[in-house]
């Protein structure tokens, strides 16, 4: 039986170029989210459109620079929720 090797995780930092448009479009829209609920379904929405544009994209690292955003934004639970995602 083969090992299957598990992709090498880059630095978070080195993708903030690559997905900038995806991270200015998913904090603002999660941030702008007023209750838990609404929230929860931003993230949910922003997560299924990265999947959908950057099919081999890293979503760990892209959820850590979200969680980033948002904290800047000054978002802490939604940031928070979405590190417990990553």
């Amino acid at each position: 039986m083969a090992h299957q090797r598990k992709p090498k995780r880059q630095n978070p930092h080195s993708y903030r170029s690559i997905y900038m448009l995806d991270l200015a479009r998913g904090s603002s829209h999660i941030a702008s989210a007023l209750s838990a609920v609404s929230q929860h379904a931003a993230i949910d929405e922003v997560i299924s459109e990265f999947r959908q544009r950057h099919t081999d994209g890293d979503l760990y690292g892209f959820l850590q620079l979200l969680a980033e955003n948002l904290e800047k934004r000054g978002k802490a639970v939604p940031a928070a929720t979405v590190r417990d995602m990553a």
